[in-house]
């Protein structure tokens, strides 16, 4: 079996934090005053929690949208796992996700949101990726070309899963090897005592 190459970019926590407020400040500068935040579950939990913080909006919820299975591999349609019931009649409401990918996630949750009468939905992602159907009403910076972003939140897992994919490959290798076949297969520069600990679980 022969690796699936793809590029990965890992964002830092920093990076995130200043993608957040990127992000907030062009909310502001739109003039769109929300009254609630909408995260989506998992990914759109930290950036919409920023966003509380950044733009002083202290009433923030959660929706659960399933879409990505295994890293890089997606279900074969988005799906609304865990709805909101409350009433949103007359309100403005920002919706936040980490990324527009294909944008189906977003899509549903606008989708759900919108049965629950709000006066209007904006939406907002950390990064939106060209190659998505979907465009975000704000987005703090633009991919142009498809790589697969892992984020802080999420970094063992993935990098757990592309471990796994070398393993069935290459088989059993010492940590430092493996750092070496990250970089070489994912473009992903990870530390050696992260590529450690990751194994650890495995």
């Amino acid at each position: 079996m022969v690796v699936d190459n793809f590029k990965c970019r890992y964002y830092s926590w920093d990076e995130i934090w200043e993608l957040s407020r990127i992000l907030s400040k062009k909310i502001r500068n739109s003039n769109f005053m929300a009254d609630i935040i909408v995260g989506i579950a998992r990914g759109g939990l930290i950036p919409a929690v920023n966003l509380s913080d950044f733009l002083g909006i202290k009433d923030l919820i959660s929706i659960k949208i399933e879409h990505w299975g295994i890293t890089a591999t997606k279900s074969k349609k988005a799906e609304l796992r865990y709805p909101i019931n409350i009433n949103l009649k007359g309100k403005n409401v920002l919706l936040v996700d980490d990324l527009t990918d294909t944008g189906d996630s977003v899509l549903i949750a606008l989708e759900h949101l919108r049965e629950l009468n709000p006066r209007d939905v904006k939406t907002a992602t950390l990064m939106h990726k060209s190659t998505s159907d979907f465009e975000p009403d704000f987005y703090a910076e633009k991919i142009e070309r498809w790589i697969w972003v892992i984020f802080p939140w999420n970094f063992n897992e993935d990098v757990g899963n592309l471990i796994k994919r070398i393993l069935k490959d290459k088989g059993a290798l010492k940590p430092k090897d493996m750092r070496e076949e990250l970089k070489k297969n994912f473009d992903l520069d990870v530390d050696l005592k992260d590529v450690e600990e990751v194994l650890s679980y495995l």
